[in-house]
C-alpha cells in the first residue's frame, strides 16, 4: 500500500514511499494497482457485536468510543453478519458520515489471507453507499507513469463527489491524498483492530 505524491521508484525498490509500515513490492502490470482518495477524518473500525449493533472505535487510544446516531443504524440496516469488522473513517461534517474501505474480519473469521480485491468486495456487497456511508471508488492505475497521478487523482475526486452526492469545491477540501494498492496485497492486523476484536468477541488475532 502506498501514498501517492512520493518520489519515483528505482527498479526493485519500492515504487512509493509506504503509507502503512508494511511495504509490498509487486508487479507493475496496469490492472493490479488501485487507487482511492485518502480523506481528513477520524480513522478507527466499525464493530459488529453478537446482538448485529454497529459501534465505532477510533485507532488513537485504547479507550474505544463509541458513536452513536443515524449513521450507525444505517449500517445495522445492511443485516451484516455478527463479529465483522470493517476499516473506515469518520468525517466530522455537520452530519457525521462513513467512509468504508476495507473488511478485516467478517463473521468472525480472519481475513489476514485474503487478497485485497476480495476484502473490498465483502464491502460493496454488503454495504449499501448512500448520503451518510460513503464507499470509495477505485481506480486503475498504471504506476510507470507517474506524472499522470496528479491527473487521475483530480479526475477520482470528480467522479467520487458526483457519487458521494455533493459539490466537488465541497468535497475536494476532504480530501488530503491518494493511497495506491496492490489488489493481491494482503492484510495485516493493526494493533487496535486486535483490541477491538479481543475486548468485544473475545477473538485473539
Amino acid at each position: 500500500m502506498y501514498f501517492a505524491g512520493c518520489p519515483a521508484f528505482a527498479p526493485e525498490k519500492p515504487i512509493l514511499t509506504p503509507y502503512f509500515p508494511q511495504t509490498f513490492v509487486g508487479s507493475q502490470k496496469s490492472g493490479e494497482w488501485y487507487g482511492e482518495l485518502k480523506l481528513k477524518s477520524k480513522r478507527g473500525v466499525i464493530a459488529i457485536n453478537q446482538d448485529g449493533v454497529a459501534g465505532f472505535y477510533q485507532y488513537n487510544s485504547q479507550n474505544i468510543t463509541k458513536i452513536r446516531g443515524d449513521v450507525l443504524k444505517r449500517i445495522e440496516n445492511n443485516n451484516l453478519p455478527p463479529k465483522t469488522i470493517f476499516d473506515c473513517c469518520l468525517l466530522e461534517q455537520n452530519n457525521p458520515k462513513l467512509w468504508i474501505f476495507d473488511c478485516l474480519m467478517f463473521a468472525g473469521e480472519q481475513l489476514t489471507n485474503i487478497a485485497m480485491i476480495k476484502r473490498r468486495r465483502l464491502v460493496t456487497d454488503n454495504l449499501t453507499h448512500d448520503d451518510l456511508v460513503w464507499i470509495p471508488i477505485m481506480s486503475h492505475f498504471w504506476l510507470r507513469e507517474l506524472d499522470l497521478i496528479k491527473d487521475q487523482k483530480s479526475a477520482l475526486v470528480k467522479e467520487t463527489a458526483l457519487k458521494c452526492g455533493i459539490p466537488y469545491r465541497e468535497f475536494k477540501h476532504l480530501v488530503t491524498g491518494m493511497v495506491i494498492k496492490n489488489k493481491n496485497s494482503y492484510l495485516s492486523f493493526p494493533e487496535k483492530t486486535k483490541f477491538v476484536a479481543s475486548s468485544m468477541f473475545k477473538i485473539n488475532l
